[in-house]
């Protein structure tokens, strides 16, 4: 019956195997991948806007200080009446420090011209200055959006940071897989590929008498296992290399697909450029919340500051059109002038006060998140450093194995080929074999992802 059964397992092991064809190649560097993620993906582009934004409202915020010129012409006439006439040109420079300084020319006429309007006939000069004395002394709405700008631009620096390092994160993840299903691809390629030839140099042992039929039963199923393993570990490829497709792209725009005979360079998997200087960087995460918790403040500063009721001065010093400079001094500052004092206070000031709370507690909230944050990296970091130094311990240990396994394997194929060993210790030793083999990429592919979440606490990418 062993004899009856021979022929179909010939024929279904002399069916082709969907192996990889031996066709010329390319390889695919990791460094070369890197860089065009960062050059060319989506989100590279959305990360670099990110700051683009927090820098434009920050010069937005420092327009509220450009200086501002101004006309304002008003006339009325009537009944062919000159009412009046009201011209009046000048500029007004406010600071960061709260003063306001403002300097132009009025020229007014007409019939029935107001007399606080009425200026000299070839016009009325002026320079003075607006100084707040309670509110808006230590800051004021300007001063105010410019420093949350300024806190919002750190934000927007860190979050660029944070956006970026979790590409690299994830790009490298995608590519260390795609190193990690090629290199099984090609140990169960070995591996189907010594099973046949055993299970050829079994059949040839049966015709010549030399070994049972069910032992070419059992090579027949090691052959078939071993296609399994490697059409499993095809597709497994595939959704690797598709994976890593998702992060190549032209101009952010285009995606783009790899080469059929594309392959990943197997050096740079093994040989990983791991930058240990991230000491000296600054976590993205802790930045932003750090940069959120200085806006919140500004916020909180100056709505305490309006809970102090508006009190500002205002002077300007006055000089006729038709005046030199140089006669200005003998018509005497103190006759020459007009100023002016603003008062205003709510009684309730329940505006003020709301606001003033509502910062604190989102101040407080901010702080306390921080805190939070700040213990959760220190754990993080702690932890993938421990992993790190057990996973380069365990390399050791790995890489002992697969070469006593090697010699172990091949000590029992030259045993079973002078017929001093069974078929089943030679799949046996094959089986801890394979194992050793996928375990040191295991292991490999497990010190890298520690790596780069290493690198994603600490906001590393490479620009």
């Amino acid at each position: 019956m062993m004899r009856s059964l021979l022929p179909f397992v010939l024929i279904l092991f002399t069916i082709t195997s969907p192996i990889l064809g031996q066709s010329s190649t390319t390889e695919l560097g990791y460094q070369d991948f890197i860089e065009r993620v960062f050059e060319h993906h989506p989100e590279a582009v959305v990360a670099n806007l990110i700051e683009t934004r927090a820098l434009a409202k920050l010069s937005e915020s420092r327009g509220n200080f450009d200086p501002q010129f101004f006309i304002d012409i008003s006339e009325k006439k009537f009944d062919q009446k000159d009412y009046y006439g009201l011209r009046e040109m000048g500029l007004v420079v406010p600071t960061v420090l709260g003063l306001k300084f403002d300097a132009g020319l009025e020229r007014n006429r007409g019939v029935f011209l107001n007399p606080e309007n009425s200026t000299p006939s070839d016009g009325l000069y002026y320079a003075g200055v607006s100084l707040p004395i309670l509110q808006g002394l230590i800051t004021d709405k300007r001063r105010t959006a410019l420093a949350k700008a300024k806190a919002l631009a750190q934000v927007g620096e860190a979050e660029k940071d944070l956006a970026l390092a979790t590409l690299h994160y994830n790009a490298s993840n995608a590519y260390y897989n795609w190193c990690a299903a090629y290199l099984k691809l090609n140990i169960y390629k070995d591996a189907l590929f010594a099973a046949r030839t055993r299970y050829n140099a079994v059949v040839n042992s049966y015709y010549l008498g030399d070994k049972p039929a069910i032992d070419t039963v059992e090579a027949g199923i090691q052959v078939a296992n071993r296609q399994v393993d490697l059409n499993n570990q095809i597709i497994k490829l595939f959704k690797a290399k598709n994976d890593l497709e998702t992060y190549l792209w032209q101009n952010g725009y285009l995606p783009l697909e790899l080469d059929s005979n594309t392959i990943p360079r197997v050096r740079d998997f093994y040989a990983r450029d791991f930058d240990s200087k991230l000491d000296s960087l600054q976590f993205p995460l802790l930045r932003a919340l750090k940069g959120e918790i200085a806006a919140t403040k500004t916020e909180l500063r100056w709505a305490r500051e309006q809970i102090k009721p508006t009190l500002n001065l205002k002077y300007q010093v006055l000089n006729s059109a038709s005046l030199q400079p140089n006669e200005l001094r003998y018509q005497g500052l103190d006759n020459n002038y007009k100023w002016g004092l603003e008062f205003t206070f709510p009684i309730l000031i329940r505006e003020a006060r709301g606001k003033s709370r509502f910062y604190a507690a989102k101040t407080e909230s901010l702080e306390r998140k921080y805190q939070s944050k700040e213990r959760e990296i220190e754990n993080k970091v702690e932890v993938n450093i421990q992993a790190l130094e057990i996973l380069k311990q365990q390399q050791k240990l790995v890489d002992r194995n697969v070469a006593n396994y090697n010699e172990l394997l091949g000590a029992e194929r030259t045993l079973f080929q002078n017929g001093e060993s069974s078929l089943f210790l030679v799949n046996a030793r094959e089986q801890g074999w394979l194992k050793s083999q996928i375990d040191r990429i295991d292991n490999v592919l497990k010190t890298a992802n520690s790596e780069l979440e290493l690198g994603l606490i600490y906001g590393y990418y490479k620009n």
